[in-house]
């Protein structure tokens, strides 16, 4: 194991942010599009990814779908329906550190695959599956907290592979 890699970081509005092109070997969108204000912001970004990937590349990706209960129940939740966006419901929520009305996003599983696909990649797994086990993977900041398990958040979880040119 080499403890010496070069590395850099930047912070920066990923929505706005330029990642370059043919760049990486691997990119990973876990969680990414959980507040975006739309689908478009979303696939801009998947666009940016498939982007900076170098032939051969692989795009991991990982979000939460339309076939999850928090989306099927939203408007039981008295959550609000964007005007613009079927994928988007405001809601009030505290992951900004303060309770206050934030877009969540729920992706439809194949308009997603449709989007990586028109960027020229190729899916090699593609999985649509509740959120199991004892782990709380939804929320970085409490990942190693135990919890039940739960098995009505439907995420969607991808694979893919930029093609040789």
């Amino acid at each position: 194991m080499n403890n010496n890699l070069p590395l850099h970081g930047e912070e920066a509005d990923i929505i706005e942010a330029d990642f370059g092109e043919n760049v990486y070997d691997m990119v990973t969108l876990s969680q990414t599009f959980v507040h975006f204000p739309s689908t478009e912001d979303a696939f801009k970004v998947v666009e940016k990814a498939a982007r900076a990937l170098k032939p051969g590349g692989n795009l991991y990706l990982r979000t939460v779908g339309k076939r999850d209960s928090h989306f099927l129940e939203a408007e039981d939740r008295y959550a609000l329906p964007s005007d613009e966006d079927p994928n988007v419901f405001y809601e009030m929520c505290g992951c900004s550190g303060q309770p206050q009305l934030e877009a969540h996003l729920f992706l439809d599983e194949f308009q997603l695959m449709t989007q990586l696909e028109s960027q020229g990649l190729q899916i090699w797994h593609s999985q649509v599956a509740p959120e199991t086990g004892s782990m709380n993977v939804m929320y970085g900041e409490d990942w190693h907290v135990p919890t039940e398990p739960d098995t009505t958040r439907a995420m969607i979880t991808l694979i893919a592979q930029k093609k040789p040119a």
